[in-house]
């Protein structure tokens, strides 16, 4: 009887000190659980939410592509149309390329490219102001492409008199029937405000959006890398 009673009287010492061990592994375990079932929880959800963001920049960026390249056509299938030799001063072409400006929050411009890469706005005031795209990767392209399709190029500064140093990015199509020396409609988008735009989908300021083409190529990137 006294050894069961001191048995007794020592388990109720340790017992304290059991219950107390046993909070601290329970405390442990759940620690452990939570750094290695968080960060996969976490990681999910970010992964869910870029995403959706890539899903709804995408379907926010193609609508000003397909605008770009209907201004290509619309430009291309008038002057194909027209006769004469002032069809680059026609008013009726001026009014298109400014429609295409103001519907697109001028987001989106055409004109037109000669032989030589050199460019004419149609504009009025400021048809031709110097800028050309000679010697760049667009230009180059789009004369190695065939007569057929839309090129999408590397985006280039058109810079003229103006001094237009905005990155934008070139959709050219070499036209029907060329007039003058003019061979290609280009149209061209302003990459800041698309890039803009973009950003306002992007669920952490953090992060990189970037554009591709389908060969793999980046058209554009923000934040911008340096060089």
């Amino acid at each position: 009887m006294a050894r069961r009673r001191r048995r007794r009287e020592r388990a109720l010492l340790l017992a304290p000190a059991l219950a107390f061990g046993l909070v601290i592994v329970t405390m442990w375990a759940l620690l452990g659980w939570y750094v290695v079932q968080q960060p996969r929880e976490l990681l999910a959800r970010q992964r869910q939410d870029l995403s959706a963001a890539v899903r709804t920049v995408a379907m926010q960026t193609e609508p000003v592509l397909r605008q770009s390249e209907s201004a290509l056509r619309s430009v291309d299938l008038w002057l194909a149309d027209s006769h004469g030799g002032h069809a680059l001063d026609e008013p009726l072409l001026l009014q298109l390329a400014d429609n295409v400006r103001h519907s697109s929050r001028h987001m989106v411009d055409v004109m037109l490219v000669s032989t030589t890469g050199r460019v004419r706005r149609l504009q009025a005031g400021v048809a031709d102001d110097g800028a050309s795209i000679a010697g760049t990767a667009a230009f180059d392209q789009a004369m190695a492409q065939p007569a057929e399709g839309v090129v999408l190029g590397l985006p280039l500064r058109l810079g003229g008199r103006t001094n237009d140093t905005r990155p934008q990015l070139p959709l050219l199509l070499r036209l029907t029937h060329p007039v003058d020396d003019f061979v290609y409609a280009m149209a061209v988008v302003d990459l800041q405000r698309l890039q803009d735009a973009q950003h306002l989908f992007v669920p952490d300021a953090s992060l990189s959006l970037v554009m591709l083409r389908s060969d793999g190529l980046a058209l554009s990137r923000r934040p911008e890398v340096p060089g």
